[in-house]
């Protein structure tokens, strides 16, 4: 794998075509772990190496979910393909110290040219495709063009908006291979922070922070991309080492709850993989959600919670969960929906069993479904009251929904279910503010069972009064 001294930072200009200011980009790949700063010259501006450096804050404010992925009436425009305002090195500000080495980039091999020409190619489509999906979208809010065609229209092209994201990251990721390209880096940054912030944790995502680390990167949304995606992925002693680098900094507490269980999670992630391995041959029934994000489809672990998976399948084909929203979604926890109410305490009338205490249930991975359940007003789980609401996890938190039976996960479309809309009922709305509806399930369809399932076993609940089941912050 090559490695460089520094990168040679041009100006990087978006034109109107774009939809961007002018801004200028600094990018940090590939070069050794160490502290960097910026110098300006007659030649244009150059990383130079300094003394070493710790994690430090993210340069750039807060990146929101690209809006452009919002239904027609979302009010962003999509910024997601958008540089961090910075992206120096943090501390660093002001000429170069006397001892800084100024060293430019190194020509480029043939092979380093035509990836280059690929991302390049990729960065048109996809500005384009933003500017086809914003014209539908401008068409819709100014009633020009506002029917059932007009949102097909829209859903569609924000679905090749995504596809193309995802493409020109991927071709990023194969100049960073190769070559130290600016722009290519420039990218990366901004979309593992757009990444980051949207939960997406794959290994792409992993493999492009990871890079820039090495090079000297050091923000915090690049250790907790890189931490956070090591522990869905089951590299452990990676997340352990990036979290160790990470403990004299302020954390969030979903990443100290990561690091105190994280034994436990080594555990829980090799005992599933071994449970996966096991069930590879088996037809486990799938279920396909159409939601106004985008679709996912979950698989359902019939062997460990049959009396919950056959409920499941029940409320699915009687169409219980079609045009319910997904009325709690928490960064970093998770995406809750199966209410008919819309505030915490609906349910579909009947209450199956527990099934979380059996020797072979299935933990809380990333992914992972988990029937939600009434809680006394201390907080804990009422015995036997699942009945409709689940939560698709985001991370691997097992406490979170603790006395929950776990009965899916998600298998493909998971970048769909993390960029759910964010929303907390429990948050009062504050004057002036305007709050985006929920996303929604627009339909859910089971697409795979066996010949017969077994019969639910419905339980009375303990407690007669329904309560929330929203988890509090």
């Amino acid at each position: 794998m090559p490695h460089f001294r520094t990168l040679r930072l041009a100006p990087t200009f978006r034109t109107c075509r774009h939809r961007f200011a002018a801004v200028m980009v600094a990018a940090v790949v590939i070069l050794p772990a160490g502290n960097w700063r910026l110098a300006t010259g007659p030649g244009g501006t150059t990383l130079s190496a300094q003394e070493t450096a710790s994690p430090q804050s993210s340069p750039a404010e807060s990146t929101s979910p690209p809006e452009s992925m919002s239904p027609p009436e979302s009010t962003s425009p999509p910024e997601s393909t958008s540089p961090p305002e910075s992206t120096s090195p943090p501390g660093q500000t002001g000429p170069p110290g006397p001892n800084a080495r100024d060293v430019p980039l190194p020509p480029m091999t043939e092979a380093a040219e035509r990836l280059v020409a690929e991302f390049q190619g990729f960065r048109e489509q996809l500005a384009d495709a933003v500017l086809e999906l914003r014209a539908i979208q401008l068409r819709y809010r100014n009633e020009i063009d506002r029917n059932p065609d007009a949102v097909r229209r829209y859903r569609d092209q924000r679905t090749r908006v995504r596809q193309l994201l995802d493409e020109t990251f991927d071709s990023a990721l194969e100049v960073i291979r190769e070559y130290p390209d600016p722009d290519a880096a420039s990218y990366l940054l901004t979309l593992v922070q757009v990444r980051t912030g949207t939960d997406i944790y794959d290994a792409e995502t992993v493999e492009a922070a990871s890079r820039l680390l090495d090079g000297g990167a050091l923000y915090d949304f690049v250790f907790l991309a890189v931490a956070r995606g090591s522990v869905v992925l089951g590299d452990f002693d990676t997340a352990r080492n990036l979290f160790e680098a990470l403990k004299d900094q302020e954390q969030e507490e979903v990443d100290m709850v990561l690091q105190f269980e994280m034994d436990r999670l080594e555990e829980d992630y090799q005992r599933e993989m071994e449970v996966r391995a096991q069930e590879a041959d088996d037809e486990l029934p799938r279920v396909r959600f159409r939601t106004t994000q985008g679709d996912f489809v979950v698989e359902l672990f019939l062997n460990q919670a049959p009396s919950t998976v056959a409920h499941f399948i029940q409320l699915v084909e009687e169409g219980f969960y079609d045009d319910l929203d997904f009325y709690q979604v928490k960064d970093q926890m998770f995406a809750m929906t199966g209410d008919p109410l819309g505030n915490g305490t609906g349910h579909a009338g009947r209450f199956v069993i527990d099934e979380q205490d059996r020797p072979d249930a299935r933990p809380v991975l990333r992914g992972s479904l988990t029937l939600a359940k009434n809680r006394f007003a201390s907080g804990e789980p009422i015995p036997d009251t699942g009945s409709s609401q689940f939560a698709i996890a985001f991370l691997p938190l097992p406490g979170l929904l603790r006395g929950g039976t776990t009965f899916g996960r998600v298998i493909e479309g998971m970048e769909i279910a993390s960029q759910l809309r964010r929303v907390d009922p429990m948050k009062e709305k504050e004057e002036g503010e305007i709050k985006l509806p929920p996303d929604r399930i627009i339909e859910a369809e089971v697409i795979r069972k066996p010949d017969s399932l077994p019969e639910p076993q419905y339980a009375r609940p303990e407690a007669e009064a329904p309560t929330s089941t929203e988890v509090p912050n």
